[in-house]
């Protein structure tokens, strides 16, 4: 007798996540999808079996009894929604109060599961794809359980109602491959390394005359090469405000509001070990929570990284 276990008999569940117009991944478990059990024949003298797998059926050396059941991804008109992938794990071992029927052979659609003083188990994976006929149609898989008693010397051991073992099968539904382990985490950026320019600032104190400050940055060119005029430097100064910047014919501050970056241009060159500083006003928006103004971040002179120091 065959038997028709459903394991998207959640389709149900599945469609109204959709209706509601979300649907998380899911993974479900059915811990007993089926089980059955073979007891051994007092096979020493005459015994009566059944031809269908069930609870207690009897068996005895060179018998063979089959368990058909299958999984589908529908129940009824409901097909799930969703690529649907699966894995059933058989477990033999003894039954309750039994000792385990250790010669028996025991395959899953022709797969051996292999045992050890008659405990053992097996996995099997399976999918049902949303091809055109499946998503329509709905899907099933079939299983044949086969347990056999070969023929040998030591078959009287396990004759009589002591001895037992039953075949336990559990079922994992989920949406997803089960090798999958979700998008790769993105790699950190490397650090880029810093290049031959040293950038000192100092942002000074704040002053009570509209709670302003007096920002210096000094560049010193350590590249082995002069830094020719028109070169640029850019910084975010998360903390404070830097509202003008002195020498205006020579230097040219401008602020982007989406990046948050200042960057300020000169018409001055910086010879091999030669400086540059700028000065300018700030106004401080971070009054009361220390004594100096913040420090500048992620600073860069023509595209290169500094080497930074906040004095």
């Amino acid at each position: 007798m065959k038997k028709t276990l459903i394991i998207m008999f959640l389709a149900l569940a599945i469609s109204i996540s959709l209706i509601a117009g979300t649907l998380s991944m899911y993974t479900i478990s059915i811990d007993n999808l089926a089980q059955g059990s073979a007891v051994a024949k007092e096979f020493v003298f005459t015994g009566a079996g059944t031809d269908s797998f069930e609870q207690g059926v009897k068996i005895a050396p060179t018998e063979k009894v089959q368990w058909d059941f299958s999984v589908q991804n529908y129940d009824g008109e409901i097909v799930t929604e969703t690529d649907l992938y699966y894995r059933l794990t058989f477990q033999v071992g003894a039954t309750e109060d039994k000792g385990a029927i250790e010669p028996l052979l025991i395959t899953v659609n022709d797969e051996e599961i292999e045992t050890e003083a008659g405990v053992g188990s097996l996995e099997v994976e399976g999918e049902f794809l949303l091809d055109e006929n499946g998503a329509e149609n709905g899907q099933e898989d079939e299983y044949t359980v086969e347990i056999y008693w070969p023929d040998g010397d030591g078959d009287i051991n396990y004759a009589g109602s002591s001895f037992g073992t039953t075949i336990k099968v559990a079922a994992v539904a989920r949406q997803l491959p089960f090798d999958w382990e979700g998008p790769e985490e993105p790699e950190e950026p490397e650090e880029p390394e810093p290049s031959g320019i040293h950038v000192l600032y100092k942002p000074g104190d704040y002053t009570q005359a509209g709670y302003v400050f007096d920002p210096k940055i000094t560049i010193t060119n350590n590249l082995g090469e002069e830094i020719s005029g028109g070169w640029e430097i850019r910084f975010r100064l998360p903390t404070d405000e830097i509202t003008q910047i002195w020498d205006s014919s020579n230097f040219t501050l401008s602020y982007d509001t989406e990046s948050g970056f200042y960057t300020i241009q000169s018409t001055y060159s910086i010879p091999i070990g030669g400086t540059r500083t700028i000065s300018g006003k700030g106004k401080g928006l971070n009054v009361g929570s220390g004594d100096k103004p913040g420090p500048i971040e992620s600073v860069s002179v023509n595209g290169m990284p500094v080497i930074l120091e906040i004095d």
